[in-house]
């Protein structure tokens, strides 16, 4: 099973978009990126308020990604992040089927469930997104608490007991959408365990203690979010969506055909929809049918329990959720499901042995089926851009898939399009951070600072620790020459996020026209230090230092800049004079050659050239060099004097008579 899931779902381990939430998750998130003790205790320390991610406690996820930076995941890099979200898959697979034998006995039965479950296509996205390792790791220890409680309740010892209550609080700290498990413990004890009582139901005190405190502190976490209302809805369309989900998911998982990040709501939310009508009627008869089919066993009510309490927390987010449901929402539901599924297969492959090979024969066909399926899906999500245009494609009004397609564009340099789409994200959701950012930076590069500053500052009134939005403000103020007010922002920025090496880099060349060059070297050094391969930092911090007199600082910075950019004129240019006036000639001239040849029509090379040749005695090669800068510019006032002496140096000294 654990070898199966990773076969099927490798190539995830190449998939290079970025979901919805990765950026507060990994993209942007210093503490993640950056791993530290110091990041560690302020995981776990933050408990009412995160700090670095919003929404709810959950140290254990945060740790994860962090622990896959140290293995070399990076922005840049999402493979690490994918690595360990694809392993912990495999195991969650691997411990279904445990937890399916032991709970029934059927080893046929319950690796066929697992292997279904290990290749499903909607489990791909809780690996392709990285922001779902907390769906991943909570499932994983809640799987591992069922299995040490099952093992309790077979041969009752303390030591197993408190291994699940802990292995609990594990999930809790991974995810708080795992509150409801004491429910699904004693909905096992009812069946198959068969040993629901009132001593079972003390025996769960301390996990509802656990559940209800993190309940208490994730309600808590979300007040301090200012959670942007999507839609507002009556008492009875909220009961009908909730019946549209509990028969949508089912269908999903029965016809994966198409999956989403975000499903739309169906509009209107009323009996009108075909979809919520289906849902209604759907659920209405399955709960029918769990309820007569008690007359002859608890298996079918128990499952279907199963399946919405552990859907529960998800299902009423009509006033925060960009859609009606997601593919994640039932990564941990499926196990009532499974547990059908392998109850079922189990009371057939034992009336006889043709049915034995009819059930395999037909979950190796679900499987091949699944196979082509989850690879195929996987596709979508090799990049932020065809994933933005595939979610568009199902849910054509979500606006966060909207804002992020028009930043992906931009960096694809089509700027109409990309207005196009920040314009209906503004449209679907005029208070959006998302799309006032991503309109912000088509402003910045149409040339319009002053409206992108706008956006940018609406931006910042939605969500005021958008360290990038602040970023970009500051470099619209400095364009439209409020330099103060620029470096202020520009602090501001760093002071949320100082992993910004851009930021650094901009404020680097604000401080430099003010005149503080002590400080812009000091931005200039961070940026490289964070971004070594950098070569405008490190262009910029040469040029300061060299105005410093720290010439051989300079020299340094200047030739790290051309080991990226070997073929950029500038940087040839001013390392050139840099190592003049460091008395390296030879290599000096070469340089400045070279810069002649790449940008030959301009008259500071040639000039620049011609002082290094005379500066080394090389004035027959000086001469044509001030000739050539003359005839482009005859007022340079520079070549003139240059020529002028070398021509005087070239005369012959007069003899006496």
């Amino acid at each position: 099973m654990f070898l199966a899931a990773i076969t099927v779902h490798w190539p995830v381990l190449s998939a290079k978009a970025v979901s919805i939430n990765d950026g507060m998750y990994v993209i942007h998130n210093p503490l993640v990126l950056h791993p530290t003790w110091d990041s560690v205790e302020r995981f776990l320390g933050e408990v009412r308020k995160p700090s670095t991610v919003q929404g709810y406690y959950q140290p254990l996820t945060m740790i994860s990604l962090m622990l896959d930076t140290v293995m070399g995941g990076s922005a840049d890099n999402l493979r690490p992040y994918h690595r360990t979200s694809l392993a912990i898959h495999a195991i969650n697979a691997a411990l279904i089927v445990i937890l399916l034998y032991m709970l029934l006995g059927e080893p046929w039965s319950a690796a066929f469930a697992g292997l279904l479950f290990g290749l499903h296509p909607m489990t791909v996205e809780t690996m392709a997104w990285c922001g779902e390792r907390k769906t991943l790791l909570a499932t994983c220890f809640a799987l591992l608490c069922l299995i040490t409680y099952i093992r309790y309740t077979r041969r009752p010892a303390t030591i197993s007991f408190i291994a699940s209550v802990t292995l609990f609080l594990l999930a809790l700290m991974s995810k708080p959408t795992v509150t409801p498990l004491p429910v699904m413990l004693l909905l096992l004890d009812f069946w198959p365990l068969r040993r629901i009582s009132g001593r079972a139901v003390i025996e769960k005190v301390p996990f509802f203690v656990l559940a209800g405190v993190f309940a208490i502190i994730t309600v808590v976490s979300q007040q301090h979010l200012g959670i942007v209302v999507h839609r507002h809805a009556t008492v009875l369309q909220h009961l009908l969506l909730v019946c549209h989900n509990l028969f949508f998911y089912p269908l999903k998982m029965l016809w994966p055909i198409p999956l989403s990040s975000v499903y739309p709501f169906p509009e209107p939310i009323g009996l009108s929809h075909p979809m919520v009508l289906a849902g209604l009627v759907g659920t209405c008869v399955m709960i029918a049918l769990a309820i007569a089919s008690l007359r002859w066993t608890r298996a079918v009510v128990t499952c279907w329990l199963l399946f919405f309490v552990a859907l529960a927390p998800t299902l009423l987010n009509i006033k925060y959720a960009m859609g009606v449901a997601a593919d994640k929402y039932a990564y941990l539901p499926a196990l009532g499901f499974l547990i059908f599924l392998a109850w079922g297969l189990g009371r057939l492959t034992r009336r006889a042995k043709a049915w034995q090979w009819f059930a395999g024969a037909a979950v190796l066909g679900l499987a091949i089926c699944e196979t082509a399926l989850t690879r195929s899906y996987i596709t979508t999500w090799a990049d932020t851009e065809r994933l933005c245009r595939h979610v568009l494609t199902v849910a054509p009004d979500t606006e966060w898939a909207h804002s992020e397609l028009a930043v992906q564009l931009l960096a694809s340099d089509d700027l109409e399009k990309a207005r196009q789409h920040a314009s209906k994200a503004l449209a679907l959701a005029p208070g959006s951070q998302n799309a006032h950012s991503a309109m912000g930076q088509i402003l910045m590069r149409q040339g319009k600072p002053d409206q992108a500053a706008g956006h940018f500052e609406q931006a910042l009134a939605a969500k005021p620790d958008l360290a990038e939005a602040r970023a970009n403000l500051a470099v619209c103020l400095a364009s439209t020459r409020q330099l103060d007010r620029a470096v202020d922002q520009m602090k501001w920025a760093l002071r949320d996020n100082p992993r910004l090496p851009e930021a650094h880099f901009n404020l680097g060349l604000m401080l430099d026209q003010q005149g503080h060059l002590n400080e812009a070297a000091d931005h200039f050094a961070e940026a490289i230090n964070q971004k070594p391969a950098y070569p405008e930092a490190h262009f910029r911090l040469a040029d300061v230092l060299s105005r410093q007199g720290r010439s051989p600082q300079a020299i340094d910075h200047y030739r790290e800049a051309l080991k990226a950019r070997p073929d950029e004129p500038a940087i040839l240019t001013h390392l050139g004079i840099e190592l003049a006036r460091a008395n390296q000639l030879p290599e000096a001239i070469s340089h400045l050659q070279r810069a002649v040849e790449l940008a030959p029509g301009r008259p500071d090379t040639h000039t620049n050239l011609g002082q290094a040749l005379m500066q080394a005695g090389r004035l027959e090669e000086a001469i044509p060099q001030y000739r050539a800068a003359l005839a482009m510019d005859p007022n340079s006032t520079k070549a003139k004097a240059g020529l002028d002496a070398a021509l005087n140096q070239q005369m012959p000294a007069s003899r006496p008579q």
